[in-house]
């Protein structure tokens, strides 16, 4: 497997450390972020970019919050070009990678739940 996409260092800092914090702040995220990630899919299929920039704008504090440094300039772009309506063209393969990336991170998430 490749290497990590999620770095819990923030979200530590921010709950001082607590496990049962941080735990509790992850089954949050695997508990809503799937959803957002496939309205984002959703909204780009039937071009409903409004709607796209929404969900986009929602999701990117959660990836800072979880460390998912790899894609904090995707989302933006991804928010950017769907509120522009400039560039949708680049939307595709950005939607392509956030769905990839985050796949590999809820199943880091879900290992650090089960194993806290």
């Amino acid at each position: 497997m490749s290497d990590k996409v999620t770095d819990l260092t923030f979200l530590g800092s921010f709950t001082g450390n607590d496990t049962q914090k941080i735990k509790r702040y992850v089954q949050m995220f695997l508990d809503r972020a799937p959803e957002q990630v496939e309205e984002i899919r959703t909204c780009l299929g039937t071009g409903d970019y409004n709607q796209l920039k929404g969900a986009a704008h929602s999701l990117k504090p959660q990836l800072t919050y979880m460390g998912i440094k790899s894609l904090e300039q995707d989302i933006r772009a991804i928010e950017e070009h769907s509120s522009s309506g400039a560039n949708l063209d680049a939307l595709p393969p950005l939607v392509e990678k956030l769905e990839v990336t985050m796949k590999q991170a809820f199943a880091e998430l879900q290992d650090y739940v089960n194993a806290h």
